[in-house]
């Protein structure tokens, strides 16, 4: 599946509230279609809408194997993903991660994996009414 498709059928979901779990999706894209997936900025009638994203994928770790980037199984499919540069990507676009843990997991096919980031992340609704006075 190509970004492009993946997006515009996100870009469908966003119409409605929905929420969407990636699983080892990030993992899967170069650093530059990570950043395009995490640029999940509702516009329009999508952010009058409370919309969550629910992601989990093989975090970076402190040992030898576990750098940003580093491909892991099966068969070097899944790179290693930094979980702040996620946070990040996500604050700067307006979103807000509501829970962000790390723990012992397992990788796409079910081999154990040490390190696992899950994130519960929102972008809360916004209101379109204008106060009284302020136009």
């Amino acid at each position: 599946m190509s970004l492009r498709s993946t997006l515009s059928h996100g870009a469908r979901l966003a119409r409605d509230p929905r929420h969407l779990y990636a699983r080892h999706l990030l993992g899967c894209l170069d650093e530059a279609a990570q950043g395009q997936a995490l640029d999940a900025r509702p516009d329009g009638a999508a952010a009058r809408r409370r919309q969550s994203l629910f992601l989990e994928f093989s975090a970076a770790h402190g040992a030898p194997d576990g750098a940003a980037g580093t491909p892991g199984a099966p068969d070097g499919l899944v790179r290693r993903v930094d979980p702040e540069r996620v946070r990040a990507a996500i604050e700067a676009s307006g979103g807000v991660v509501e829970q962000a843990i790390v723990v012992p997991g397992e990788d796409m096919l079910g081999t154990f994996d040490p390190v696992v980031c899950r994130i519960r992340a929102a972008w809360p609704a916004r209101t379109t009414h204008t106060p009284r006075g302020t136009r």
